[in-house]
């Protein structure tokens, strides 16, 4: 059985940073009163067991470990049509896909295994119309040219952003993200849009990510990354984006030497490793490395890092 609630509205301004402000649209505030809703969803399933591709060895565990954790996913759809996800029918319909209806849904709810009877998925919307002061477009641009030549080109002429939150728990086999990842997908093919993941700073296109919502194993190395930047403080900056989507934290290391950032990022991805295995860390704890204490010491999150979720850890 599936049922629909409604969820507390919350204002996306404060999570959204530079992104996005309070847009008002067709006489509707959204950003302080949000469009959204929830499904309250028990004994998903039906695919079978499911194989961990070995990309993922080193992140399987307890299946079950940091199950029900609250999570941030934050996605948004860029369209060139104005009326995209515009309405209570859109809205409904979008919810009949998470649901299982239709072939993305039914392919992509196929793959989820096991929700409990009580879990709660939450999305909520928000709309900016573009160009819109209140959007970076360096930011955008920067996600448009991870796509192909012709998405992009289709995200650049995009008239309107619609952003899908939620902070549903995690789930086994990383379900969750199927499930909050297929609301943003609806929209992506009913009206001919790319998606920007804005927690892990990917962009897909609609059949890219199609596949892989649908697929046997969700790819860690597609649903985050480590960046690497220019530190201020001299050397480079490693980053990790889109650990959020699992309740966990992101990581950064600075002032890595020239020369150093691939044995670092190596290093990195160890802690990252760890922290994973331990469920979750906080500011002074100790992770252990390679049989090395590791401490870990609180951070500014930087631009991009939504709800200052950023853990810092010294260089090795």
């Amino acid at each position: 059985m599936i049922c629909r609630g409604p969820t507390p509205a919350r204002s996306l301004t404060s999570r959204l940073g530079a992104l996005l402000g309070a847009v008002n649209r067709g006489g509707r505030l959204l950003g302080g009163a949000l469009l959204g809703g929830a499904l309250l969803l028990g004994g998903c399933g039906g695919g079978g067991a499911r194989v961990v591709a070995d990309a993922d060895a080193d992140l399987v565990a307890d299946p079950f470990a940091g199950v029900g954790r609250p999570t941030t996913q934050l996605y948004v759809v860029l369209s060139a049509d104005p009326q995209a996800m515009d309405g209570e029918p859109a809205v409904a319909a979008m919810w009949q896909a998470v649901g299982g209806q239709g072939v993305t849904g039914a392919a992509v709810r196929r793959q989820v295994e096991w929700v409990p009877g009580d879990y709660r998925l939450n999305i909520d919307l928000d709309f900016a119309d573009l160009p819109d002061p209140r959007v970076s477009a360096k930011a955008f641009e920067a996600l448009a040219a991870q796509l192909p030549p012709a998405a992009a080109a289709q995200a650049r002429a995009a008239k309107v952003a619609v952003f899908f939150r939620s902070d549903a728990g995690v789930l086994p086999g990383d379900d969750h993200i199927r499930l909050a990842g297929l609301a943003a997908l609806y929209a992506a093919e009913r009206w001919n849009g790319v998606v920007y993941d804005l927690i892990a700073r990917r962009a897909w296109t609609a059949a890219e990510l199609a596949a892989e919502l649908s697929g046997p194993s969700l790819h860690r190395e597609k649903q985050t990354r480590i960046q690497r930047r220019n530190d201020p403080r001299g050397g480079t900056w490693l980053l990790t984006r889109g650990e959020p989507k699992w309740g966990l934290p992101d990581l950064q290391v600075r002032g890595v030497a020239k020369g150093d950032e691939a044995k670092a990022e190596a290093w990195l991805v160890g802690v990252r490793t760890a922290l994973r295995a331990r469920d979750g860390a906080a500011p002074d704890d100790t992770l252990t490395v390679a049989g090395q204490p590791v401490k870990l010491h609180s951070c500014d999150a930087p631009d991009g890092l939504h709800d200052g979720a950023c853990l810092q850890v010294l260089a090795p």
